[in-house]
């Protein structure tokens, strides 16, 4: 991905350290400690999409409107883990998640999670087409300005050129 100049040329070493704190890091926590290292990705991944959203590190706003939904669906991703394992550990402590949480089981919370990543994501492919189609657009305009010279703001003429005049022109035989 292309970059902005100034801080943002460190952006990819942090996502890097990023990923190695949610992927490795995360599981130096004691496995009896489950919510705790749900609650430490969540601070963690909140924490980037705000970052990312002041930093914007991205030229192409395309990239920046992508980067954004993963990120954000990887927020609620957590979440759900998060409702998981407090569902889990109401039932290991014999009280009616139920009534906590008023879903019969983990599986609606889930899909509603679900749904939303989904309708996330399929916002942000709409907003990624409508961006390539916008920069696709002043990619082309921009072409059609450097063929057509704006400093002569009448029309291009046109001049009938016979034959011989051209080959000498070109410096080709009659």
């Amino acid at each position: 991905a292309e970059y902005k100049p100034g801080l943002a040329r460190y952006w990819e070493v942090l996502e890097l350290v990023r990923k190695l704190t949610l992927a490795g890091f995360i599981f130096l926590i004691p496995q009896r400690l489950t919510l705790t290292r749900i609650l430490a990705a969540t601070l963690i991944s909140v924490s980037h999409v705000v970052l990312l959203l002041v930093a914007s590190p991205y030229k192409q706003p395309s990239t920046m409107l992508v980067a954004v939904a993963t990120s954000i669906t990887l927020v609620f991703t957590i979440v759900v883990a998060l409702l998981v394992a407090m569902y889990n550990e109401l039932e290991q402590q014999q009280v009616d998640p139920s009534g906590f949480f008023g879903f019969d089981g983990v599986l609606p919370l889930a899909g509603a999670i679900f749904g939303f990543n989904l309708v996330v994501v399929l916002v942000a492919l709409a907003l990624f087409v409508y961006q390539l189609r916008t920069e696709s657009l002043k990619h082309t305009a921009r072409r059609l300005r450097l063929v057509h010279d704006d400093s002569d703001a009448s029309a291009p003429s046109l001049s009938h050129i016979s034959r011989p005049e051209w080959a000498a022109a070109h410096q080709l035989g009659p």
